[in-house]
């Protein structure tokens, strides 16, 4: 296994995929067509159906190595796994905290309800900050317009937000 805190994109595998897309001989979708068992997964109730998406086994095969390489199953997991506490040993999800504090009394801890008081009147302060053009940026130019990729939490959405801004 990789590193932790390297990303997806960051692997071989990726490249992998990338290489096997260039290679990818693209035809059209028949949506008439019978479908191909070897793209529709059935568990829980539900029928994924990627049968009439442009992909074949060797890409297929290649995300599913890509996922295990990331420890995708245990991520999924230990999020779903997540307390509402802000305790230092134990993982917490104060970002739900954030968004309605007043439907979780009872089952923040004290030091829990303290931090999401704390996070929002920084939060409160910054914004009217920027309502006055009193933040500035790179050139030393009051900051005007923001820019908010909201993905719960990830580091997915800003990573994306610098590579599509980025200068050439």
């Amino acid at each position: 296994m990789t590193a932790n805190n390297e990303f997806p994109d960051e692997k071989k595998t990726w490249f992998d995929l990338i290489e096997e897309a260039k290679n990818f001989n693209q035809k059209p979708i028949d949506e008439n067509s019978k479908l191909n068992n070897n793209f529709v997964v059935k568990k829980c109730g539900l029928t994924l159906d990627f049968s009439r998406q442009n992909i074949n086994t060797k890409i297929l095969n290649k995300l599913i190595l890509l996922a295990q390489e990331c420890n995708l199953s245990k991520k999924i997991s230990d999020f779903s796994n997540l307390e509402f506490t802000s305790s230092k040993d134990k993982p917490h999800a104060m970002h739900i905290t954030l968004r309605k504090k007043n439907n979780y009394s009872g089952l923040l801890e004290d030091d829990a309800t303290n931090e999401v008081d704390e996070e929002l009147e920084k939060f409160l302060k910054f914004a009217e900050k920027l309502r006055d053009f009193s933040v500035f940026g790179w050139k030393n130019i009051p900051i005007k317009n923001v820019v908010v990729l909201g993905l719960g939490g990830s580091i997915m959405g800003p990573k994306l937000a610098t590579r599509a801004l980025k200068s050439n």
